[in-house]
């Protein structure tokens, strides 16, 4: 038994099926319409997801800048003129 000749006689088979094998049809539209429509629903419905959490995200935003402007004002209260001093 040759191991060899294994992938000579595949690829010979593999070529005979090959050019037994039909002409590429012409592709069909719908199909092609088809995926479309789908992107279409998909993006309207990422869309209206999105207009949907707007004012959430606004909310968020606000509410983020608030906390911000709270700690750097506690940051300005805890200041003190000389550095601290560390005892021993």
């Amino acid at each position: 038994m040759e191991l060899r000749s294994w992938p000579k006689k595949w690829n010979d088979a593999a070529r005979r099926r090959i050019s037994t094998l039909p002409d590429n049809s012409q592709s069909r539209p719908w199909p092609l319409l088809g995926m479309l429509a789908l992107g279409l629903v998909a993006g309207a419905a990422i869309g209206g997801y999105a207009v949907s959490q707007r004012s959430q995200m606004r909310r968020l935003a606000t509410y983020a800048h608030r906390i911000g402007d709270e700690l750097a004002a506690m940051g300005r209260r805890g200041q003190s003129a000389s550095p601290p001093q560390i005892q021993a």
